[in-house]
C-alpha cells in the first residue's frame, strides 16, 4: 500500500535510506540522524510518500524566472519493489500542489529506471555531473 508518511514513519524512512545510500554509490557516509532530520522537514514542508518497499520524497518549488510555474521536484526515490505506484502517488501530489510539472533523476548506476520513466513520458531535460574534490 502507497500512502503519505507521517513522522511516526521516521524510523522506516530511515532504515529505507540506508538501502538506498548503500545502493548509490554516494560519495559520503550515510547519517541516519541527520536524515530522520531531513526527513521531519521533507513531511513538513513537502511530501515523502512510501510503501513497505520504497520511498519518493520531494518539494514544490517556482522556476527561478517564472515564479507562477511550478514545479515538483523529487529529491530522493528508493524502491525495492512499487517504483511506479510511489511515482503515480508523487504525480498525483504534484498535481494536488499545482505543479505544472515533475522533475526527477535516476542514477546512473541504474540505467534501468532511466528507460522505464522514459517510458512513463519523462524526457531528458538536464544532465547531472559529479566532481569530488
Amino acid at each position: 500500500m502507497v500512502r503519505t508518511a507521517s513522522v511516526a514513519d521516521i524510523p522506516a524512512i530511515v532504515a529505507m535510506g540506508a538501502k538506498f545510500h548503500a545502493q548509490a554509490d554516494l560519495p559520503f557516509t550515510y547519517d541516519a540522524d541527520a536524515f530522520a532530520d531531513f526527513a521531519h522537514g521533507l513531511i513538513d514542508g513537502g511530501t515523502i510518500i512510501l510503501s513497505d518497499q520504497g520511498m519518493i520524497g520531494g518539494v514544490v518549488a517556482p522556476a527561478f524566472c517564472g515564479p507562477s510555474y511550478l514545479m515538483a521536484v523529487e529529491l530522493f526515490w528508493w524502491a525495492k519493489r512499487d517504483g511506479l505506484a510511489l511515482l503515480k502517488a508523487f504525480e498525483g501530489w504534484a498535481a494536488d500542489q499545482g505543479a505544472n510539472e515533475v522533475r526527477l533523476s535516476t542514477l546512473a548506476a541504474l540505467p534501468r529506471a532511466d528507460a522505464l520513466v522514459q517510458r512513463k513520458g519523462y524526457a531528458p531535460n538536464e544532465i547531472s555531473y559529479r566532481k569530488v574534490i
